[in-house]
This record gives structure tokens, C-alpha cells and sequence, in this order.
């Protein structure tokens, strides 16, 4: 019989304990790492996750350690279900004791400040592992602890890694798709926490269906903007990771991060609402990062933009409501039919557009002269070959027919053509009209140049 792969899962919050339970559930050993050595405890001998999940019984296959070496040194897959800020950190904690051949999976919807990093960009950096993936999707822990039906997605470079995870938590009530563009997945996870901020605001405000529906599916096109300018493929977010997971989290009120806009909605405070939840919602931090970004690298983001105003800078929500309804109107899909640019740094970004047009035209006109010069000096060469030809030709006719004075007369003439051509072009004032000419200046043809030879010479 097959050894089964030994699992370990950083970190004791919902969705952590969730995942541990799945792997459980299906036979793996587990490990969970906490760092409260009491609510590891309580895992231990209650089967319950007191602080997070207290109504869900945990697989008694999981076992929960404080020791964070001993949990990962002999773990095959590691599931790093730890919040953003502290993700580096922890994983720096046991990058010593990783091997290469571990599968290394990321949990978090977040994004690192320092560097604008992704999760999976820490994991490829802070650890030897060549098995990184990430796992993201509609999945809210409390519907998972009570086997609802759920589906998410797995994305990795790597083939092993998108099949290990499949098998490990795939299950009648959960199911696993499998994803290679691991940077869309991951920006789909992070990007969809701002809108769920929104769409909790809007339904605190009593927002109509149509409200909700536009602000979702705008949403969505922001969304896909910014990650496509990231590098990510636009198609990841018809997915699960995409349109799934915005869904979800914008309407439902076990969203941490909707339930954080919808306190902001009633009137509190942003450091009340996120004291009132007890949890992270990663939503708030995202917001920050991903507007400075999209200021940065010059993305259309209004949603974003007049959340950011309406959290940080104290901007009422109406004003930022009348802003964004007032605003351009533009194209639906722009993947269909492209955006038309205009007002704000959007005109900036046409101007540098044209600037690397014209850029462009200059590099252009460059290599055209080069082009003309090889042509022209080609062409001399020609010339003067065709001349030795014309010569040698006329030799062969003087030998044959014995000639010579029609032979002479003949190899003069076109000498002297030829040589005062030469003349005429090297001394023929270009400012006054540039090369090419169509004619030579009246009285200076070749055709009547005193000096050429004619059949009385």
C-alpha cells in the first residue's frame, strides 16, 4: 500500500482549520501549526477550533503543534495559511528546514507592501521548494467547515503540484480545478477583497439590485484591467478565481471583508470595523497597495480609487457616487472592443503614446538613409561593373572584327560620359535641390557638354 503524503497547514484561522479537516477527512495525516498553544490545545482534546470555528467538530486525524519545525520538517505538502504581513516572516522562520521536492501551497488573498510581492512570489524566493502553487476560489471557511458544496482553484507552474493538491483535498463536497496562470489566480484572490469593501458599503447604504449588479460586473472589468497590466491571462477571471470569488464575497455577510464595508456603510469608523470583526480582512491593506499601484503604472481604477478616498482621505461616499456616475463612459468589455482614453492621466498616457510613435518614426526614417546609402553604393558598384563589362565586351569586338579605330572612338566616349556625370553629381549644390534630381542645371547636360567627343575628334 502507498504511503500517503504527509500534510501540514501553517496557520490556525478559518480557513486553515477548514483545510486541514478536508485533508483529514480523506485520510492524510495532518499537522496544524498555531502559534496559541492554548486554542492548539483545545484542537487537540475538544476537536474544536474554540476562536474561529467553535461550531465545527475538526477530523480527529489532525494534529495541532505550536512547534512550527517540528511541523514542517517531515511534511511532504505545506499549506501557508498565514495573513500577508506575517507570511514572510513565518516562512522565513522555517526556510532552513525546507527540502526542494515539498509541494508549497499559499493560502492568502494578500499582498506584501514591500515590492508589491504576491504570496507565491515570497514562497519562490524565501524557500528552496520547486512545487509552488496557490489555492483560491468561492471559499468561505464556515460554509466548508459544514460541507457545503464548494469548488476552488489550484494554480501552479508545475503539473505535480496541480495533481498532488487535487487528490489531496479533492472530496465528495469539495472539488479542486486545476489552473497554470498562477498570477492571475492569485491577483484574482487578493483584487476581489477591495469590491467585497464596496458592495458591503452599498448594501449598509440600501443600494437597489441594479446598483449591485453594475457595481459587481465593474468590478469585474477593473479587476481583469489591472491584472492583464500585471501580466496575468484576462480569461483566469471568467473562473472560479475571478468572477467566483467576487460573487461570493461581495454578497455575502460572512465575508469578512463585505462585513468590514458594511460597518463603514453604518456610519463606523474604519479602525472600528476592523476591531469589530476579530479577524483580518486583508480587503483594507489591498485597497492602499493596489491604488498607489494602479496611480503608478497609470490603470483606470475608479472603483478602487474613490474607496481609497472614502477610507483614507475621509471623502464622503456620496461624492465619490456622483464622481463615478458622472464619469467617462466608456466601452463594456474592453477585450472586445478597447478602451478610448481621455481626461486625467489617461491623457497623459496617449501623450506618451505618441511621444514612442514618434520615437518610433525617427528610428524608422534612420534606417531608411542607412538603407539608401547601401543601395546607392550597391548601385556604384553595379555601375562600374557594367562599365568594365561594356569595355571587355568592346575589346571582344575589335578582336573579332579588328576595328580599332571604332574601338577607341567608342571606349572615349564612354569614359568621358561617364566621368563627367560623376563630376556633375559630386559638385551639384544639393541645398538648392536636394538629391534625386530630375534635371541637370540648364546648359550643363551631358548632352551638351562642349568637351564630349564627337565624330569629327
Amino acid at each position: 500500500m502507498t504511503k500517503r503524503q504527509a500534510v501540514t497547514v501553517l496557520g490556525g484561522g478559518s480557513f486553515g482549520t477548514a483545510i486541514a479537516s478536508i485533508a483529514a477527512d480523506n485520510q492524510y495525516p495532518v499537522t496544524q501549526w498555531l502559534r496559541d498553544e492554548l486554542l492548539a490545545q483545545d484542537i487537540n482534546e475538544k476537536r474544536r477550533n474554540t476562536r474561529y470555528l467553535p461550531d465545527y467538530e475538526i477530523n480527529a486525524n489532525v494534529r495541532a503543534t505550536t512547534d512550527v519545525v517540528e511541523a514542517v520538517s517531515g511534511a511532504d505538502i505545506i499549506f501557508v495559511a498565514i495573513p500577508s504581513k506575517a507570511f514572510a516572516s513565518v516562512v522565513d522562520q522555517v526556510s532552513d528546514q525546507l527540502r526542494p521536492d515539498q509541494i508549497m501551497i499559499s493560502t492568502a488573498k494578500g499582498i506584501r507592501e514591500e515590492g508589491f510581492l504576491l504570496m507565491s512570489e515570497i514562497l519562490k524566493t524565501h524557500t528552496p521548494s520547486q512545487h509552488i502553487g496557490v489555492l483560491s476560489g468561492p471559499n468561505l471557511a464556515s460554509e466548508i467547515a459544514q460541507k457545503q458544496m464548494t469548488a476552488t482553484v489550484v494554480a501552479s507552474d508545475d503539473q505535480l503540484t496541480r495533481e498532488s493538491i487535487q487528490k489531496v483535498l479533492g472530496c465528495d463536497y469539495f472539488r479542486v480545478y486545476a489552473s497554470n496562470d498562477l498570477f492571475g489566480v492569485e491577483l484574482g484572490g487578493a483584487l476581489k477583497n477591495i469590491y467585497a469593501i464596496a458592495a458591503g458599503m452599498a448594501s449598509a447604504l440600501g443600494v437597489g439590485e441594479n446598483t449591485r449588479s453594475m457595481l459587481i460586473t465593474r468590478s469585474l472589468a477593473e479587476m481583469s484591467r489591472f491584472a492583464v497590466s500585471m501580466g496575468a491571462n484576462p480569461m483566469t477571471f471568467l473562473g472560479l478565481a475571478g468572477v467566483g470569488d467576487l460573487i461570493v464575497t461581495c454578497m455575502s455577510p460572512l465575508s469578512r471583508n463585505f462585513r468590514v464595508g458594511y460597518a463603514l456603510g453604518q456610519g463606523k469608523s474604519l479602525d472600528d470595523a476592523v476591531n469589530e470583526l476579530g479577524q483580518v480582512a486583508e480587503g483594507v491593506n489591498t485597497i492602499r497597495l493596489v491604488r498607489n499601484k494602479a496611480v503608478e503604472m497609470q490603470v483606470y481604477m475608479p472603483l478602487a480609487c474613490g474607496l481609497y478616498e472614502v477610507l483614507f482621505n475621509d471623502m464622503p461616499v456620496e461624492k465619490v457616487i456622483r464622481g463615478l456616475m458622472s464619469g467617462e463612459q466608456s466601452t463594456d468589455v474592453e477585450f472586445v472592443l478597447p478602451r478610448t482614453w481621455s481626461s486625467g492621466f489617461a491623457s497623459e498616457r496617449r501623450s506618451r503614446a505618441m511621444s514612442e510613435k514618434k520615437q518610433g518614426i525617427a528610428t524608422e526614417v534612420f534606417w531608411l538613409r542607412i538603407i539608401f546609402m547601401l543601395f546607392f553604393v550597391v548601385a556604384y558598384q553595379i555601375a562600374e561593373l557594367l562599365l568594365g563589362l561594356s569595355v571587355l565586351l568592346q575589346v571582344v569586338f575589335i578582336a573579332v572584327t579588328g576595328d580599332k579605330n571604332l574601338f577607341l572612338q567608342q571606349t572615349g566616349a564612354s569614359l568621358s560620359r561617364y566621368a563627367y556625370q560623376v563630376y556633375r553629381y559630386l559638385t551639384y549644390n544639393r541645398e538648392e535641390k536636394p538629391f534625386p534630381f530630375t534635371a541637370w542645371p540648364e546648359g550643363e547636360s551631358p548632352d551638351a557638354d562642349p568637351y564630349q567627343p564627337t565624330d569629327q575628334d
